[in-house]
């Protein structure tokens, strides 16, 4: 092979490494700026939750209660499991009429 067509594909070479190089260095920062953004809302949810916490008088235990609370504290609880299935329900709904009629 002529010396010229080693030179190319020396400097190929050496275009590819700093190509790569460069998209490292740019997937690294990509990275280091995510996990900056999630350790911030981290941080922020943390602290929200020791500021909340630290208002609120304990409670005693709910078998220490009344059945009756934990009965009326169950039904709630129930009754708003179901409204978000029915909202749920609702959204599936109208998301299918919508698809229903799309290439009409």
């Amino acid at each position: 092979m002529p010396g010229w067509i080693w030179l190319l594909l020396v400097i190929f070479m050496i275009v590819v490494l700093i190509a790569g190089a460069a998209y490292v260095v740019f997937r690294a920062l990509a990275a280091m700026r995510t996990a900056t953004k999630l350790s911030t809302v981290i941080g922020a949810k943390i602290a929200d939750a020791q500021s909340s916490s630290q208002g609120k008088e304990p409670q005693d235990p709910l078998l220490t209660q009344p059945l009756s609370v934990a009965s009326d504290r169950y039904s709630q609880t129930h009754a708003e499991v179901l409204r978000r299935h029915n909202r749920i329900h609702e959204r599936h709904m109208r998301t299918w009429q919508q698809w229903r009629y799309f290439n009409d």
